[in-house]
């Protein structure tokens, strides 16, 4: 039986990527780093459940398939777009995106579960003039002592300002037991502050765990005043499939992190198993890549 411990809401951006391939034939695919943390947790333990935006249409049905085929559950109230939103990569270039129309509907948010877990997986689905139905349910998460982790990559685009990108995110990390964020977003909200002065003001905005990740496999772990910090040699994919699927693992393995005592020993672990749990997820995307290439 499933604890309430082991259980998970995401909310965030799911769509469907095209693929267009040189000898003219497409693929297309459910993706999206909210969809793929949520097949990583399920693959792991536990029950999740995923709260998105798309519409009963193909796409749509193809998120679902892939969502049920992986044990993740998709709220019925995750149908209010338009059109499904859809990604279309030409020649590993993306050429077109097709949005839904509506980002956020006012959503119909279920209280948590006690001691439930609410990960958001996307800062687009905290901007906007839609999204104050979704704050509203992370402040109260908190308040009642729920886990609430963020993960901020380059996939939120938006129409808003830096400004109100920059309030968003510091508002999500005062409220966050786990933060990831590329290194990439660092620089683009801070770009007068260098990179450890860039994580020093998020944990000062009341961030209890942060870890940054980028391409060139840079990891940093920091709570408190306390980090950990370095490189490994080989380059991580930094797309959604491994930043979800890491995404996961971070989650799963910071679950009985004590961010009120932070020893370095501690990070020092924690960033290892988010190596790893990196490097793996990177292993077997090479892997799938060279299958399907032969």
């Amino acid at each position: 039986m499933t604890s309430d411990f082991d259980r998970t809401l995401i909310i965030g951006r799911v769509f469907v990527t095209e693929t267009r391939h040189p000898d003219g034939h497409s693929s297309r695919a459910a993706s999206g780093a909210a969809l793929e943390t949520a097949l990583g947790l399920a693959r792991l333990s536990g029950a999740v459940e995923l709260l998105t935006n798309i519409a009963p249409d193909r796409d749509g049905m193809q998120i679902v398939y892939t969502a049920i085929g992986n044990d993740v559950t998709i709220r019925p109230v995750s149908f209010t777009a338009e059109k499904t939103p859809r990604l279309v990569v030409d020649e590993g270039c993306i050429s077109d995106v097709k949005h839904s129309g509506s980002l956020w509907e006012t959503p119909t948010l279920r209280q948590l579960a006690s001691s439930e877990h609410l990960h958001i997986a996307t800062l687009s689905a905290l901007t906007g003039p839609e999204s104050q139905p979704v704050w509203e349910f992370v402040k109260r998460a908190h308040r009642l002592a729920h886990r609430v982790t963020f993960d901020v990559g380059l996939d939120d685009d938006s129409d808003c300002s830096n400004a109100e990108l920059v309030d968003a995110f510091e508002a999500a990390a005062a409220l966050s037991s786990l933060l990831h964020v590329r290194r990439e977003v660092l620089n683009t909200l801070y770009p007068d502050l260098d990179f450890f002065s860039a994580v020093d003001h998020v944990v000062s905005c009341g961030a209890k765990l942060v870890v940054v990740t980028d391409s060139s496999a840079d990891l940093l772990v920091q709570a408190g005043r306390k980090r950990v910090h370095g490189r490994r040699s080989a380059a991580l994919m930094p797309d959604s499939h491994t930043r979800g699927r890491a995404m996961a693992s971070m989650i799963s393995s910071s679950k009985f992190f004590d961010e009120t005592k932070p020893r370095k020993r501690d990070l020092a672990e924690l960033r290892d198993q988010f190596w790893n749990a990196l490097g793996m997820q990177n292993a077997e995307r090479m892997h799938a890549q060279v299958a399907l290439s032969t």
